[in-house]
């Protein structure tokens, strides 16, 4: 697996981390994240309802003035996580500031969080491009649910863009998403190819959103509320097919009603559902 160069801008240590060498901002580096691990077992990051302040303001500043040439750095980056019980807040208005990014990840679950963000508030990712084909490792049997999304601008669960390993096995439930572009957002790029498949979502909530891209095969028993004096135009529906059932409002001609039918969800248990969180004591 290819090398990445991680710079510490304060100290300008440089240290190596077996990750993709490509990334957003440009290639081959990246400042060193906040928080970072790899290979762990059994680690708890915990602060009895605390607040870690990534102060990102001085990042996108030099961001939007050109004044790097590498990529700016997460604040928790660590390798196969549970992420339970986050509040995480990024202005609406600020750059690239993803909630969470599993990104090439087995076993992953996302759950009880609250996240403002100025882009997806979770990006799922598996490699950037070339790299991402050469390494090849898909992000699979992934979990979110109990999630509550604001992002003005993206998505609340976005598939890509970066997903050259393939993305399979994704499962959400219970979100709520308040005053954000989209709901589920599945998006590529040229040399970005690989795959897209069983991306499972139920009991979603859209509240005042931008764009309702609904650009699955199946939708059933969903319910849209719209504003008192709403647009003509209720559904936009292009280059789409599928079925609904029990849809309201009505949708378009490209997804006609098939009574009696109802979206399958995956039933079977995924490893992850099994990890219980760990609460440390002093």
């Amino acid at each position: 697996m290819p090398l990445l160069l991680q710079l510490d801008e304060q100290n300008n240590e440089i240290r190596e981390s077996k990750l993709y060498t490509n990334r957003r901002d440009a290639l081959g580096g990246r400042f060193s994240s906040l928080i970072y691990g790899t290979n762990l077992t059994n680690v708890v990051i915990t602060g009895n309802n605390g607040t870690t302040d990534g102060q990102g303001s001085t990042w996108w500043k030099k961001f939007r003035a050109g004044e790097y040439n590498v990529t700016r750095p997460y604040m928790i980056e660590i390798i196969n996580v549970l992420v339970k019980g986050l509040t995480i807040l990024a202005p609406v208005d600020s750059p690239n500031t993803d909630g969470v990014n599993p990104d090439s990840c087995t076993n992953t679950r996302i759950e009880d969080c609250f996240i403002v963000s100025g882009d997806d508030c979770v990006a799922v990712k598996s490699g950037c491009d070339q790299y991402g084909i050469k390494v090849g490792i898909p992000t699979q049997h992934l979990i979110i649910r109990r999630l509550t999304c604001i992002s003005r601008d993206s998505a609340t669960i976005a598939v890509g863009s970066e997903m050259s390993g393939g993305i399979q096995d994704v499962r959400a439930e219970d979100i709520t998403a308040i005053d954000t572009q989209s709901g589920v957002r599945i998006k590529t790029a040229v040399g970005r190819g690989a795959y897209v498949k069983d991306i499972d979502v139920r009991r979603m909530t859209l509240k005042t959103m931008k764009v309702i891209p609904f650009t699955g095969i199946c939708i059933s028993n969903a319910a849209i509320t719209l504003t008192e004096k709403p647009e003509e135009l209720l559904w936009n529906c292009t280059d789409i097919s599928g079925v609904t059932s029990n849809v309201t409002p009505k949708p378009c001609a490209l997804l006609p009603e098939k009574q009696g039918l109802n979206c399958p969800f995956p039933e079977y248990r995924l490893p992850i559902d099994d990890v219980q969180l760990k609460i440390c004591s002093a």
